[in-house]
């Protein structure tokens, strides 16, 4: 299945990833969460193993296709950013 994506829809999924991953890493999960579930879930090394490696892949993949894009389309995506107040204009 191939979608086509805004601008703004990749900008999020960019950002989503790499705070995921940061959150991920950060931190599994402190011993004070009373839910058994929810520590078996994220304490399991293999399960966030997958997902940091998941999240890892999927940038990757991002940055794969964005190489792909030729430099007039990304710089339009970035306007438009800029343009609608997502990015700030970079330096």
């Amino acid at each position: 299945m191939e979608l086509n994506l805004t601008a703004k829809d990749k900008h999020a999924l960019k950002s989503l990833s790499v705070d995921l991953r940061d959150m991920l890493r950060m931190k599994k999960v402190d011993d004070r969460v009373e839910s058994p579930e929810y520590r078996r879930v994220f304490m399991d090394g293999n399960y966030l193993d997958e997902m940091l490696n998941w999240i890892e892949d999927f940038r990757n993949r991002m940055a794969d296709a964005e190489s792909e894009q030729p430099n007039d389309e990304l710089n339009l995506e970035t306007k438009k950013l800029i343009d609608a107040g997502w990015i700030t204009q970079p330096n």
